[in-house]
């Protein structure tokens, strides 16, 4: 709003005719705009507030323009915080890949060492029990060699306790007449068979 003032020096006999003419130019002027009247009658010096015509409308066309202004602005700041989101997450993605990458490969090295740790156990509890085994087996052994050694001893001072045998041995006799029987029962079985072999050719000629 903006303040019209107008200072005029009058006669006091006049006052009454000026008021009227300016009441009358308000009167035509009142249907454009509103307005109020001021009136300081010792100083005859009246003041007119008058309402200027499409003020408010052109401070409302600058709010909103001021108001879309901004909010482009805040558009444009938005995208730019989307595209840096975006890259973020990309960013944020790579990282999460190559965390998951080294996360397998460590996992693969710990497992690889487990895997060779328990190996190398489990040939170690094989190579005790096969120890253990031979081990066994070698106190058996031993045993068994102290048995036999036992044992030849016996049949080492039994040979050498063998009384001695007088030259005049008879055992050729016996041989020389078991060798006489066997071929006895030789010629026995083969007159057997010889015989056997003559009457089966008669039988079966006849």
């Amino acid at each position: 709003m903006s303040n019209e003032i107008s200072s005029v020096d009058h006669p006091i006999c006049s006052s009454s005719v000026k008021n009227k003419k300016h009441t009358s130019s308000m009167d035509r002027s009142s249907s454009v705009n509103s307005y109020e009247v001021f009136r300081n009658n010792t100083t005859a010096v009246e003041v007119t507030v008058k309402e200027i015509a499409n003020k408010k409308n052109d401070q409302t066309g600058s709010t909103v323009k001021s108001l879309h202004e901004e909010m482009n602005k805040i558009k444009s700041e938005l995208n730019k915080a989307n595209d840096s989101i975006g890259k973020m997450r990309e960013s944020f993605s790579v990282i999460v890949c190559e965390m998951k990458k080294q996360l397998d490969l460590s996992n693969k090295r710990e497992f690889d060492l487990q895997t060779k740790y328990l190996n190398a156990l489990f040939d170690k509890e094989k190579m005790v029990a096969l120890l253990e085994s031979k081990t066994k087996l070698v106190q058996k052994l031993k045993n068994e060699l102290n048995v036999m050694k036992r044992v030849l001893k016996f049949v080492i001072k039994g040979i050498q306790n063998v009384p001695e045998f007088p030259e005049s041995c008879t055992c050729e006799l016996d041989f020389s007449e078991l060798d006489d029987d066997f071929k006895k029962d030789i010629n026995v079985s083969k007159e057997l068979n010889d015989s056997r072999l003559l009457h089966q050719t008669k039988s079966f000629d006849t």
